[in-house]
């Protein structure tokens, strides 16, 4: 396998670090604020969520705080966002 396709190939996570990754989004999800959630569809603050926390994972991130905050530091950027996008 090249460098290449080992930096590209997705990554499979045992049962232990997928209960992080579990546990991360579940609290990062409950840490949302209802203005939060009503910003954005739920479908895809989960996924936005979900999405991050797995791309830490793959780059070696396996603390849950960690991963947890930075969904959450993701999820604030893109609310920034998803809002000003209503405003056109």
């Amino acid at each position: 396998m090249t460098a290449l396709q080992y930096a590209v190939a997705p990554k499979a996570f045992g049962p232990h670090t997928f209960r992080i990754l579990l546990d991360s989004f579940e609290e990062a999800l409950g840490s949302l604020s209802a203005s939060q959630l009503s910003t954005m569809p739920a479908a895809r603050m989960r996924d936005l969520l979900a999405r991050r926390i797995i791309s830490l994972a793959e780059h070696g991130e396996l603390d849950p705080e960690r991963l947890r905050d930075g969904a959450l530091a993701h999820a604030a950027r893109m609310l920034r966002y998803y809002r000003g996008a209503d405003r056109r």
